[in-house]
């Protein structure tokens, strides 16, 4: 790394770009009520007081610039009416349009001046049709148009006055309409687009396929001599840490929960994947870089080389806990079954975290809850158990409950409120031209339910089975007692279920075909389900933060697992297993069909660091990913840990700031997370490879 970019990224790493945001606060809604401005029109005036308010920043070095002063979104509304809002509506993220991809390439390309150019042309049409609605939204769409170019005029304006030249010919390029010319003024045109989106969301921004709408300006540049690769390198190296300047004010759940995903690699018309030379300078660059952003996802297949494993198991030798691999083979069929148009699926993304989405096109809400199977197979054992005389009886009784909480959420989300958002609008396909805000234009309106607890629910499913109905060595009540007590009475119990019951992982016919038939039950309960848009409901394996939530009220289950203590995260073996090693919870994990419970959800795996003390490991991590790939798993991600670390880091935070770890679906600062996060990745298996 050259010494211009160790400086940036210290900066990043010590949050020292904070030192320039703006000690205001900021605060439209009363205003905006008072002259009954629509909610599509509040949202544009937002962005644009917002922008005009942010104080430029450029340094006379930096070749990719935009460092955010203002610190908080203001709401649009003022109590009362958030107060109506949520007696009407579902909330859900707060109303904000949020974690979907942005059709980055053409904007970049076509230039503002271009697409102020489509807008005027649907402004005549909706006029001479009377459509105010078309009228109304076009006017907004203006408006944001204006106020970016604007916001990139100040910009160059800046750079000129500290005498950066190149800084201040992109913003000129940007302000004065025009598509970017050059690698580095498509960099710093994303850049842009992605800071100012922002101000509109306030939730999880992907950047989507980085690799295939950024490298036409790669390759022209090289073509043309302006650019060798190593100067692109630091150019991409640079781009990665502008999206860390302002991480801290991103976040969701937790900080680090942003949604600053990528995804890399396509799949060709005869089937083979291909990689051009931006992902490898992705990849590298995040090693390089060693910071949380973006978080890396690679889309592989049975053609993929083992190269790229290689290369992606270096970025999980350092702890990033990315990349994160998407088994095309598996997801591109998914989705055309779920009804995805084939060129649609064949360009999927990945959202926030790992749930598959159409960049441009789709405004799935692909994260709204999730469905507890740890808690319906104790509701089971609870409420049927004891009337079951057969094992066959007790799981004809669980999928009547199961099928009875899916439609309960379905019903819940029947229809979920977003509000519109112009300039989001005008960055995604079909809006402009429709006149309509992608709240309605979109061409996917589909729903994702995650699945919490998976294993834990099988292995409690498992428990059932085996020791009370095919061994018969405890009895319903005998079981219902232990878990109402915590297995205070009876540890021994505990003991036996934990070391003698087969579980998810072991790569044990007894326990995995349950997982295949509960897994089975999860896609068709949702089948045909339809919310009030048309769309589907989606099932997926993913658990987003449901892993800890929905355990807050959750007593013992038939896994081991006591009270209250967290379920795994994702698609992952249940905390309590006792496992053989990688390669059996591959195969295990891999038995069921995911094609039809696709909304994303990886498994994850913990690997010890010691298993990188030499190159052989990263070359056995490689191996294990790509028999993952092979017999069919649909996502997989990687964690390298040591718990001893992360145990002292607890207790010494101030000597661990640069700890990476993944949570969920992306990678935070272990020392920024809320304590029962931590713990609960510190309880996780750690695997070496014997």
């Amino acid at each position: 790394m050259i010494e211009r970019l160790k400086k940036i990224r210290e900066d990043c790493l010590h949050r020292r770009f904070g030192r320039y945001r703006q000690d205001v606060e900021l605060s439209f809604a009363e205003e905006f009520s008072k002259k009954g401005y629509s909610v599509p029109v509040r949202s544009v005036m937002r962005y644009k007081l917002l922008l005009e308010a942010e104080k430029p920043i450029v340094f006379a070095e930096e070749r990719i610039a935009i460092t955010r002063t203002i610190k908080k979104i203001p709401s649009i509304y003022t109590e009362e009416e958030w107060k109506a809002l949520n007696e009407k509506y579902e909330c859900f993220q707060d109303y904000y349009m949020c974690n979907i991809i942005t059709d980055y390439g053409y904007t970049i390309e076509r230039g503002l001046g271009g697409r102020l150019a489509e807008i005027d042309a649907s402004m005549e049409r909706v006029q001479r049709e009377q459509d105010q609605e078309g009228i109304e939204f076009l006017g907004c769409a203006k408006t944001a148009v204006l106020a970016t170019m604007d916001f990139a005029r100040r910009y160059q304006k800046e750079a000129e006055r500290v005498g950066n030249a190149e800084v201040a010919e992109a913003f000129r390029v940007i302000a004065d309409g025009e598509g970017a010319h050059t690698f580095q003024q498509a960099l710093q045109f994303l850049r842009l687009l992605n800071f100012t989106i922002w101000f509109n969301i306030k939730y999880l921004i992907p950047f989507g396929r980085f690799d295939q709408y950024m490298y036409p300006f790669y390759e022209k540049d090289i073509q043309e001599g302006r650019l060798t690769k190593e100067e692109a390198f630091d150019l991409v190296q640079e781009f990665f840490l502008a999206a860390n300047r302002d991480s801290d004010l991103y976040y969701g759940i937790q900080v680090g929960d942003n949604g600053q995903s990528m995804v890399l690699g396509e799949r060709r018309e005869d089937g083979t994947m291909y990689y051009n030379d931006l992902v490898f300078l992705c990849i590298d660059a995040c090693r390089e870089n060693n910071l949380i952003d973006p978080k890396i996802n690679l889309r592989v297949g049975k053609t993929t080389p083992l190269d790229l494993y290689i290369k992606g198991s270096e970025l999980t030798k350092i702890g990033l806990g990315f990349p994160q691999y998407c088994n095309d083979d598996v997801v591109i069929p998914a989705l055309i079954a779920m009804g995805y148009e084939k060129e649609d699926a064949e360009n999927y993304g990945v959202a926030a975290c790992w749930e598959f989405i159409i960049p441009g096109t789709g405004m799935d809400l692909p994260n709204l809850d999730a469905v507890n199977f740890a808690k319906l197979v104790n509701d089971a054992i609870h409420t049927e158990l004891p009337s079951c005389k057969t094992f066959e009886d007790f799981l004809e009784a669980y999928e009547k409950i199961f099928r009875e909480e899916i439609d309960r959420l379905v019903k819940r989300y029947h229809y979920v409120h977003v509000e519109p958002c112009p300039w989001q609008s005008v960055l995604m396909k079909g809006c402009v031209e429709k006149a309509r805000d992608f709240t309605s234009a979109a061409k996917y309106h589909n729903y994702g339910l995650h699945g919490a607890g998976i294993s834990t629910g099988v292995d409690a499913m498992t428990t059932v089975k085996k020791l009370v109905f095919d061994e018969k060595k405890i009895t319903p009540e005998e079981l219902i007692h232990a878990l109402d007590t915590d297995f205070a009475d009876c540890p021994e119990l505990r003991n036996q279920i934990i070391q003698e019951v087969p579980k998810m992982g072991h790569n044990e016919e007894y326990v995995d075909s349950l997982a295949v038939h509960m897994m089975k039950l999860f896609s068709d309960a949702m089948r045909g389900k339809k919310n009030a848009l048309g769309g589907i409901f989606r099932p997926g394996t993913g658990t987003a933060q449901f892993y800890i939530w929905y355990t807050r009220n959750l007593p013992a289950t038939a896994d081991g697992r006591k009270a209250y203590a967290p379920l795994p995260a994702d698609f992952s073996p249940s905390l309590t297993a006792t496992l053989k090693g990688p390669l059996s919870t591959v195969k295990s994990f891999t038995k069921p069909d995911l094609q039809n419970c696709c909304n994303g959800g990886p498994l994850t795996i913990e690997l010890h660091d010691t298993v990188f003390r030499n190159d052989e490991g990263i070359m056995k991590t490689a191996m294990l990913v790509k028999s993952f790939v092979d017999l069919g798993g649909h996502q997989l991600q990687l964690n390298t840990v040591n718990r001893e670390q992360m145990l002292d880091a607890q207790e010494h935070p101030e000597n661990h700031p640069n700890l990476i770890v993944r949570v969920w679906g992306w990678s935070g600062y272990f020392v920024e997370l809320d304590k029962e996060y931590q713990d609960q990745i510190i309880s996780r298996t750690e695997f070496t490879f014997s």
